[in-house]
């Protein structure tokens, strides 16, 4: 199977927007290679990064474009799932703690030197980039429900069933009294393709109440 997106590549270093606050202190940002959606939450001296991209040189540019925001350094990484494009990058912010599914630390153990191996060939202009990748699996996992603390807030990550892969994880926001950021990986995009997940109904962008957020991380 052919790596999805390679004609994208000359937008590998290109941000498509800049920092967007989609609630109180929640932050996404979109990149153009991939279309990958990147999160980030703020609480008192923490730092939650939602996803870390393809490579470490695209992860450094998360931590460069996360300047605008904070000179607070990442303390702690979500892997919504083990795909390359989002959780390459994630040994780039070590000491951080890194969470994720449990099942996606074997995924990663698995597949992610065969990925590697498959994406330099079909990409070879990302060759030099993916071989300096060092494979980080989450070290904090859970099987169904965990809570973070960031900071002064709490963060939910629940596992609501196979999605995109059979560890999709959604990440819950509180971000005030009426606003909810749900960040799902690629789990909304898996939807708009006709494939059908196993999650129960998940909030559109705009369910009538202007209440909840839904960030996919690479639409259809």
């Amino acid at each position: 199977m052919s790596i999805p997106g390679a004609r994208d590549l000359h937008d590998y270093h290109s941000p498509m927007t800049i920092w967007t606050e989609v609630g109180d202190r929640v932050f996404v940002r979109r990149y153009e290679f991939y279309d990958q959606n990147i999160g980030v939450v703020l609480g008192g001296d923490d730092v939650l990064l939602i996803d870390t991209r393809s490579t470490h040189v695209q992860a450094r540019e998360i931590a460069d474009d996360l300047r605008t925001l904070t000179a607070a350094p990442v303390t702690i990484v979500v892997d919504t799932h083990g795909h390359f494009d989002h959780a390459f990058g994630n040994h780039v912010f070590r000491p951080a703690t890194i969470w994720g599914h449990e099942r996606c630390v074997a995924f990663i153990e698995r597949t992610g030197e065969v990925r590697r191996a498959r994406v330099a060939s079909e990409m070879p202009e990302m060759a030099a980039d993916l071989a300096e990748v060092v494979l980080d699996p989450p070290d904090e996992t859970f099987s169904e429900t965990a809570f973070v603390d960031v900071g002064d807030r709490r963060v939910e990550l629940r596992f609501l069933g196979r999605g995109h892969t059979d560890h999709d994880i959604v990440v819950r926001v509180a971000g005030g009294p009426a606003f909810i950021s749900n960040f799902v990986g690629d789990g909304v995009g898996v939807q708009r393709l006709g494939i059908t997940p196993e999650f129960p109904f998940l909030p559109t962008p705009h369910d009538g109440r202007n209440r909840r957020h839904v960030d996919p991380g690479e639409p259809s």
